[in-house]
């Protein structure tokens, strides 16, 4: 994995020793750890329909709401997960795929992974 790791950071990178390679994967697990501290938990499905409820579910701006907190469900989850798989990759627990250096490429270089960018719909 290293050796992987090592050939993809080098096209990146002016640094490929391995130091460098372990400066990559601390900063990443850095980042890491960074966005799990600010993200916000999970939505709990009945919370939130029981809130709407004693509000009116019908009134249209509890339906705009409803619909908003179901988008932001979909974009914690996917950057949950993301970030998850990303710890686990870092950790040398979680195999090699392209959407996953995509997403690793992305946080080492203090940018947004595309596939966030790409939640848009409900699932």
């Amino acid at each position: 994995m290293r050796a992987v790791l090592a050939a993809h950071c080098a096209d990146n990178t002016a640094t490929t020793t391995t130091s460098g390679d372990e400066w990559n994967l601390a900063r990443v697990r850095q980042t890491c750890d960074d966005i799990m501290a600010v993200l916000p938990d999970d939505y709990v499905t009945a919370d939130v329909r029981a809130r709407l409820q004693r509000m009116g579910a019908l009134q249209p701006m509890n339906a705009f709401l409803r619909r908003e907190i179901d988008r932001m469900q979909v974009v914690i989850s996917t950057v949950s997960e993301s970030i998850h798989t990303l710890r686990q990759f870092v950790d040398g627990q979680a195999t090699y795929d392209d959407a996953l250096m995509e997403a690793f490429d992305a946080v080492r270089d203090a940018k947004v992974p595309p596939s966030w960018t790409k939640v848009h719909t409900i699932r």
